[in-house]
């Protein structure tokens, strides 16, 4: 028996339930532009360990007004005493500006500023409230 119709064939598409690939987040910094996984990777952490620690230094350090290169003075009399004046060294605003090999502190409060005194040798690591917000 030969079939004398022609047989047509009916197609449908469907829109695809794969994901799209998304582009690597990148991130500019003061050190230029960094993708924040591979940071996270160097650092052994986890990506949202990494997010968290940057929301945590850009709290610290909104509304610091502290400029490298400025003097400064401690706000405790007996730091005052100790160290005298100190120039502001570094100043770390974001996570990405930190050194990998930069510990984290337990405590969650990072030392986001290098100073150093004018009485001794050596850098102090500090917090923005240990100093004055005002430039000498």
């Amino acid at each position: 028996m030969a079939c004398s119709e022609q047989s047509t064939m009916i197609t449908q598409t469907f829109p695809s339930t794969r994901p799209k690939p998304q582009p690597p987040v990148v991130y500019s910094t003061g050190n230029g532009y960094h993708k924040a996984q591979e940071i996270s990777l160097s650092r052994n952490i986890s990506l949202a360990e990494f997010w968290k620690r940057d929301n945590i230094v850009k709290a610290q350090m909104s509304g610091c007004l502290l400029q490298e290169g400025k003097k400064y003075m401690p706000n405790k009399k007996e730091d005052q005493e100790k160290y005298g004046n100190v120039i502001v060294k570094q100043v770390f605003r974001s996570y990405f500006d930190f050194p990998i090999s930069e510990p984290w502190p337990s405590d969650n409060t990072p030392y986001t500023i290098t100073v150093q005194p004018e009485k001794m040798v050596g850098a102090i690591l500090c917090t923005p409230d240990w100093l004055s917000a005002t430039p000498l």
